[in-house]
């Protein structure tokens, strides 16, 4: 469907182009267990690939693999990575997409940070994270991003890790109203003409 499209495209747009210092640097990956650790394959990646997305985790603020959120839990994405040359100006992301792969909400380090990240030749470990919010319950997919540039819209692909980490959403005593909830702010009720 919708993200075989995008993984295609992705991939037909960066293989015609492709051919074999910044601020802050993406360390060297030093976790020798990998017991939860998820493997991305060949198939499962898309984009330039200049950096590739080696492994992949999700866990809480305490390390512990999530398979579960509810609305405030922090996500901790951690990426091995491979790059071929140094990167600068280097940009990860995610999106999170329904069952039917549409995109539901998403980010990436040149909208939501202000710093700028590099990442060296060879291998590292890349470590983000963000809130959980509240979201129609169900089971997502969480899509993995690396790119490099200075715009969170028109920026080189390096490597999608598409649909790669199922994850439950759920909402615990309450309803949801579409997608996502937006509470109400305020409320009043004015007598206009009683009986």
């Amino acid at each position: 469907g919708v993200s075989q499209y995008t993984k295609l495209v992705h991939n037909e747009r960066y293989q015609e182009k492709k051919s074999a210092s910044g601020g802050e640097t993406v360390g060297t990956a030093t976790s020798d267990d990998d017991s939860d650790w998820l493997t991305v394959s060949e198939d499962d990646r898309g984009g330039a690939l200049e950096i590739k997305i080696l492994k992949v985790r999700v866990t809480d603020e305490n390390d512990i693999s999530k398979e579960t959120v509810v609305k405030g839990d922090k996500v901790v994405v951690h990426l091995l990575v491979e790059a071929s040359r140094q990167v600068d100006d280097l940009i990860v992301g995610y999106t999170v997409k329904d069952r039917i792969g549409n995109a539901i909400f998403g980010e990436n380090t040149c909208s939501s940070l202000h710093g700028r990240f590099s990442v060296a030749r060879g291998t590292s470990q890349i470590t983000y994270a963000f809130s959980w919010p509240e979201v129609y319950p169900e089971k997502y997919t969480l899509t993995l991003g690396i790119g490099e540039g200075t715009d969170p819209f028109v920026h080189k692909i390096h490597c999608w890790a598409h649909n790669i980490v199922s994850i439950a959403a759920l909402v615990p005593g309450k309803g949801v109203h579409g997608i996502f909830n937006n509470p109400i702010t305020a409320c009043e009720v004015s007598t206009l003409n009683s009986h």
